[in-house]
């Protein structure tokens, strides 16, 4: 099979993007770039025989990676790992696909957990290697953010991102890859008054095939699941925090009072109250 070699990217993506031209520290540690992009409309890249590692890691939206051997289907929270020379190409597959990556000296050793063919694994790293290297970034570009101290510090945090994501040992499926991420955007807004239509729409999949997803491996219906994860974000915040009951079960998504507190005994076996007055006594 012959290999394209093709880099197709819409005036609508942004990127942030450092090369090892640009901070010479990193590419004395090895770093050959560091990018991140919101890709919108095209975002494609094909290459016959890349010189570089590449971590490639999804924070948003669904994107493609192929291989001459295999294919992949990336996904938020997910880090695919291609050595160098491994002929790839990959691709959104939404139309709104987050990424941050990571190219690295293909003539360094690096732990990678296989010597040829890429592969994927799950990572909580995705966001925050994203946030360090657009700091990074804007530490080169703009001179009232020329500290050395912060500098260093992004730079520590960059290896050890990389390093625990090359060193990581356990694996999980692509379907909990992604419920773990569903259940990462629910409880970002528990306070939403979320319908099924839309908790599927966070992870780009039909209703129905959610209710399969949530049943099989949770054991629950995805409302039962949103109602769950704001019983345990209302505990912790009887537990730590002085708000009122009232104010705390709007901020988990319960509009009326009584029905948070009947719903709370159930899965609790206390009242909101005795649960609190419980804690503090602790």
């Amino acid at each position: 099979m012959q290999w394209p070699e093709l880099c197709e990217i819409s005036s609508k993506c942004k990127q942030h993007i450092l090369e090892r031209e640009d901070e010479a520290k990193l590419a004395t540690l090895g770093y050959a770039q560091l990018g991140s992009c919101d890709a919108l409309e095209t975002f494609s890249l094909y290459r016959q025989n890349p010189k570089y590692h590449m971590l490639l890691y999804t924070t948003h939206g669904v994107g493609l990676l192929h291989t001459q051997d295999e294919s992949f289907r990336l996904e938020a929270g997910s880090l695919i790992v291609v050595p160098k020379g491994c002929a790839n190409g990959f691709e959104m597959d939404c139309s709104h696909w987050s990424v941050t990556w990571v190219m690295l000296d293909g003539r360094l050793k690096w732990p990678l957990q296989k010597k040829s063919g890429a592969y994927l694994q799950s990572t909580t790293y995705g966001a925050v290697l994203r946030h360090t290297i657009e700091s990074l970034v804007l530490s080169g570009k703009y001179c009232e953010f020329d500290d050395p101290c912060l500098h260093n510090m992004l730079v520590e945090q960059l290896q050890h991102i990389v390093s625990s994501s090359l060193q990581k040992k356990t694996q999980l499926s692509a379907v909990q890859m992604r419920l773990q991420h569903f259940t990462y955007l629910l409880s970002q807004q528990l306070h939403k008054d979320w319908t099924v239509e839309q908790m599927a729409a966070l992870i780009y999949c039909s209703p129905a095939h959610l209710y399969r997803l949530t049943n099989q491996w949770l054991a629950k219906t995805p409302m039962q699941h949103l109602q769950d994860l704001r019983i345990e974000q209302a505990k912790q915040s009887l537990a730590l925090q002085h708000w009122s009951i009232q104010d705390i079960a709007q901020q988990v998504g319960f509009k009326d009072l009584a029905n948070f507190s009947r719903r709370f005994k159930t899965l609790v076996g206390k009242t909101p109250t005795a649960y609190r007055t419980a804690k503090r006594a602790e």
